[in-house]
């Protein structure tokens, strides 16, 4: 068993999917493979059962995730001061967001957009919002990034910009093809939301539910999010951002029409009145670039 492996099955956990795991490791599904079925053949159980939609963790799979991501995430770590040197500054984000196919790609490509405008070196993480807050706490990143504001009365909350909103959704979904859709025209269809990402802060769905621009939304399990998004062509509203790429396996986001949907604030979250020389110069840039 080694760290690569380990990396590759926390991926392909998360993203539900061996190939979109590949995708975001840069490597092929044929590699992505070998190297979790070379890890299975050191466990006494197997990691995952096949299903329509891709793969599922199995009972064992799960009590595996839970010790393997704090490993990644450590290892990782460890990586980022092999490769820094501490008198430099550096700026280190956190995403907050539930892993999506190529999201490694994504953060890579924003990181390379401030080092390129900052002149320093930066790196994206990706996580929940309760891990971003400790992060904040610990001193670990200069801001967490937030889709939708965060009013907690204990963090600063620098609005960037606002971002429009778009329905992602499978590519059988009878929607998939339009150029835009209303609001209305996704009545027929459930709205998913995350138990753990759509209540940290006013997320689309938060935001989109108290102001009555949604009716039907449904917190899945995790068991049933495959059959309610693939089967019962449910949708989830997130941002409409190309460059993040596909969002899961084989889906697409549709624009939300701008005359019925409401654009969401793109925010930088950082510890009450403590801002690090990184990001200062961060927020510098963006009241110049999106505003």
């Amino acid at each position: 068993m080694n760290i690569k492996q380990v990396s590759y099955f926390v991926s392909a956990a998360q993203l539900g999917s061996m190939s979109a795991a590949a995708r975001e490791k840069g490597i092929s599904t044929q590699a992505m493979s070998k190297a979790l079925s070379d890890l299975r053949k050191e466990l006494p159980a197997p990691l995952f059962e096949r299903i329509p939609q891709g793969i599922k963790l199995t009972a064992f799979g799960k009590q595996f995730l839970e010790k393997a991501k704090p490993v990644c995430e450590s290892f990782s770590q460890l990586e980022n001061m092999s490769d820094s040197n501490p008198n430099d500054p550096q700026l280190a984000l956190l995403l907050v967001a539930p892993a999506f196919s190529d999201n490694e790609s994504a953060r890579e490509k924003l990181a390379l957009f401030f080092e390129r405008y900052l002149h320093t070196k930066a790196r994206v993480d990706l996580g929940t919002g309760e891990e971003g807050i400790a992060a904040l706490a610990r001193g670990e990143c200069d801001a967490i990034i937030t889709i939708g504001t965060l009013d907690d009365g204990e963090h600063d909350c620098f609005i960037a910009g606002t971002m429009p909103v778009g329905a992602c959704m499978a590519n059988n979904h009878p929607l998939a093809n339009r150029a835009s859709i209303a609001l209305d025209e996704l009545k027929p269809y459930p709205v998913l939301a995350s138990k753990t990402f759509d209540h940290f802060n006013n997320s689309i769905v938060v935001t989109y539910r108290r102001e009555g621009l949604l009716e039907r939304v449904i917190e899945p399990n995790e068991e049933d999010m495959p059959r309610l998004f693939y089967q019962e062509h449910g949708v989830f509203l997130m941002l409409n951002v190309p460059m993040l790429g596909e969002m899961l396996p084989h889906t697409t986001t549709v624009p939300l029409d701008e005359r019925t949907a409401k654009a969401i604030p793109l925010c930088l979250v950082t510890e009450k009145d403590v801002k690090s020389e990184a990001y200062r110069k961060l927020e510098k840039l963006l009241k110049r670039v999106i505003r």
